[in-house]
């Protein structure tokens, strides 16, 4: 027997087990990681379906998409980063409202940001095994932590209905961490906490 079972297969075993992507491609992997950000906030749309919105589903992801490629090939600074992801927020807020009638279903700036905050999120773990993906991190210092639950028990908040929250409500929630955490880069402490979190409790995707 010639072949070992190294490391690295069981990386790229656990990576394609939560991520499924259809193979190794950037666009691949990208996919992947909108689709599973995606399903970490579904539950609190009321009206919408994946499935009988696909369409719908393909124009949010390719607002996503033209925001990752945005990221991966420019340095912005701090406060440009901030007017970029509030613009991919706004586009997809948009893009949500003009397809779905509003007695269905809206989305708002809480379910949108969880969208893009998981969403890069994920392209950062994915870098691991993606090598041509780590430019997505040459911004990640101004990434933003995605607001949940696990967030705002944190902070020392209610973790109320955060999926509701306005854009102000929601800047305000990521200068409250900054502030708490001033030395160290968000995402990175973000990353921190929620592996850190009480695995004793009961545990589901972020709520």
């Amino acid at each position: 027997m010639s072949m070992n079972l190294t490391s690295n297969l069981k990386l790229e075993f656990l990576i394609k087990l939560v991520f499924a992507h259809r193979d190794n491609s950037d666009e691949a992997y990208i996919d992947s990681a909108i689709d599973l950000a995606y399903r970490d906030f579904n539950r609190t749309i009321h009206g919408y379906s994946k499935v009988t919105m696909s369409n719908l589903h393909s124009d949010l992801r390719n607002v996503l998409k033209s925001f990752i490629e945005d990221i991966r090939t420019t340095n912005y600074t701090k406060n440009e980063f901030d007017l970029l992801h509030e613009k991919v927020c706004k586009a997809m807020i948009n893009e949500f409202d003009n397809a779905v009638p509003s007695d269905k279903a809206r989305l708002h700036y809480g379910q949108a940001q969880k969208w893009v905050n998981m969403t890069l999120k994920y392209l950062l773990t994915l870098s691991i095994t993606s090598p041509t993906l780590a430019d997505v991190e040459i911004n990640y210092q101004h990434f933003h932590v995605p607001i949940d639950k696990y967030i705002l028990i944190d902070l020392g908040l209610n973790p109320f209905s955060w999926s509701r929250i306005g854009k102000e409500q929601y800047l305000s929630y990521q200068e409250i961490f900054r502030d708490k955490y001033p030395n160290v880069i968000p995402i990175a402490k973000e990353f921190s906490i929620w592996n850190e979190r009480d695995t004793n409790s009961s545990f589901q995707r972020p709520l």
